[in-house]
């Protein structure tokens, strides 16, 4: 019985290391030194390169195509691809993985330059909707799953088209 208890000992040590908390607590310390070395050597090659990112699943209605009102006004839920001043839409996150060339529709990407992103505050019919206009005079309405998710996307719009956007509704 003597072996048993030393056992015992052993046997509340293992379940301890069983644990999935246990085994993932060591795998992150074994991690994090790596961890702050592969952001530092980023850093120099994201801040040289300042080209905003951000992609997600939205919905998107066109409101018009240039000056006409758009011939489909239907919402269609895509996944949106932000990289620098282009904007793609795909049918789902694979495809945008899988083939980045083949866009949803066969449009070609989205130029944000001179484009303007606000808020749809007209726009009553669904909650946490976004209004890009884009320079060629094409609108659209993009709706996000919460409203912190419609500032990132309106910051990180805006954060290409810079000053740009401003001069959009002076333009004829």
């Amino acid at each position: 019985q003597e072996p048993a208890s030393p056992r015992g000992a052993n046997e509340k040590k293992g379940s301890r290391s069983k644990s999935p908390f246990g085994k993932l607590f060591s795998r992150k310390k074994e991690e994090v030194p790596m961890e702050p070395i592969d952001p530092d050597e980023e850093e120099p090659a994201a801040a040289s390169a300042e080209l905003p990112h951000v992609e997600g699943v939205l919905t998107r209605k066109q409101e018009k195509d240039g000056d006409k009102k758009a011939s489909n006004r239907s919402w269609d839920k895509l996944y949106a691809v932000l990289h620098g001043p282009s904007m793609s839409c795909y049918k789902d996150q694979k495809h945008a993985k899988s083939d980045p060339n083949t866009r949803i529709h066969h449009e070609a990407a989205m130029d944000l330059q001179g484009a303007s992103c606000v808020v749809a505050m007209d726009y009553n019919k669904r909650p946490f909707v976004f209004r890009l206009k884009l320079y060629t005079g094409s609108e659209y309405l993009f709706q996000s799953k919460d409203a912190a998710e419609r500032d990132l996307w309106i910051g990180k719009v805006n954060s290409v088209t810079g000053s740009e956007g401003a001069s959009l509704p002076q333009r004829s």
